[in-house]
């Protein structure tokens, strides 16, 4: 059996839209990268250290993914669908789970007979998907700009006086 490849690693970009289709989807690819190194499935993780690293490249490519579609839903290209948040905040507490106990095996391993080279790299993204966890904020539209201060009448009329002298 082939190794699985996400689609920026077949020289595809990440999806152009955030669907609940396209975030299963990935999430589906995720899980399945995470079950064959669980499960020993081909060379993916043959050693710790080849385990560290694939783990790291797994919350390094859900962290983009999260922080693209948050993007996505602030700059209004996308609406905010709450099922897709779920999907994924529930990939990324299933990811953490599995990245956290390797993590916790290199640190016990590490320096017994070598150095364990991507283990601070993975320490980093377990970190950085458990704050995110921890501290989520669902994404919304960013507004447009608008006075802070409630405008006098006066005010009001000298503005629209201004705006009706410019030139077209």
């Amino acid at each position: 059996m082939a190794d699985f490849e996400f689609p920026e690693e077949r020289g595809e970009k990440m999806p152009a839209t955030y669907d609940l289709t396209a975030v299963r989807h990935f999430t589906e690819d995720l899980d399945e990268k995470v079950r064959q190194c669980e499960t020993g499935e081909g060379m993916v993780c043959a050693t710790l250290e080849e385990r560290i690293n694939h783990y790291a490249q797994l919350c390094e490519k859900l962290l983009d993914f999260i922080r693209e579609w948050a993007r996505a839903v602030f700059t209004g290209q996308i609406p905010f669908d709450d099922k897709t948040e779920t999907l994924l905040k529930k990939e990324a507490s299933h990811l953490l789970s599995h990245a956290a106990n390797t993590a916790a095996l290199g640190r016990l391993m590490n320096f017994r007979c070598f150095e364990l080279s991507g283990l601070n790299s993975l320490h980093y993204y377990c970190a950085d998907l458990s704050f995110l966890l921890n501290n989520w904020v669902s994404p919304k539209r960013s507004v447009s700009p608008a006075p802070r201060v409630k405008l006098t009448e006066a005010a009001e009329k000298q503005i629209m006086e201004r705006l009706g002298k410019l030139s077209a």
